[in-house]
């Protein structure tokens, strides 16, 4: 019974084999279109068709800008909502997603703000409130996730550019633009 699987196995192993190597074969033979152009001899071909998303799928581009948010607390001065990295013991290193929820929300605020203002150029100041005196907040209305104690209070939208290696001991603000908003909750 043994003898018997093992000699079945072995010319399922040599059948499929066969039929593996002619369809490379044949694919290879067979005319190129836009769809299918013809695989050439660099293995990079073939690299990309095992993993077809390509490297700027699990990287980021290192000068893209981030956004995070500032909002009003109860002296009136705007104090940016900090998020502590996914990995961090607050959020039981990785468990807890409530960071992410915190990213769902600053999404559609960014969204939905870009839409209906413009950013302003805060590049050169330090202090948040200054930079936005005599603006008038744009409503914006989500039904947030993290952001649930937020309902009714201004916020800032802070665009920030990455600083440098070799600027990272000078003073320099990493604002580079901001838009004054009110979150409003259905």
């Amino acid at each position: 019974m043994r003898d018997n699987l093992a000699i079945a196995f072995f010319f399922c192993t040599i059948i499929a084999t066969t039929v593996l190597s002619a369809v490379f074969f044949i694919s290879n033979k067979a005319p190129s279109n836009v769809l299918f152009p013809k695989p050439e001899s660099n293995p990079a071909y073939h690299i990309s068709r095992a993993f077809p998303q390509g490297w700027g799928f699990f990287t980021r581009d290192a000068r893209e800008p981030s956004f995070s948010i500032a909002f009003k607390d109860n002296e009136n001065k705007f104090t940016q909502w900090t998020q502590n990295p996914t990995f961090s013991s607050a959020y039981q290193f990785g468990l807890n997603r409530t960071p992410r929820l915190i990213i769902s929300d600053t999404t559609e605020i960014v969204s939905q703000m870009t839409a209906k203002s413009a950013w302003k150029d805060c590049a050169l100041t330090k202090n948040l409130d200054l930079c936005v005196t005599n603006a008038t907040p744009v409503q914006v209305t989500i039904n947030p996730i993290a952001f649930k104690t937020a309902c009714g209070k201004q916020f800032l939208m802070i665009k920030q550019e990455p600083i440098p290696f070799a600027y990272r001991y000078f003073d320099t603000p990493k604002q580079q633009s901001v838009i004054l908003g009110e979150l409003t909750c259905p």
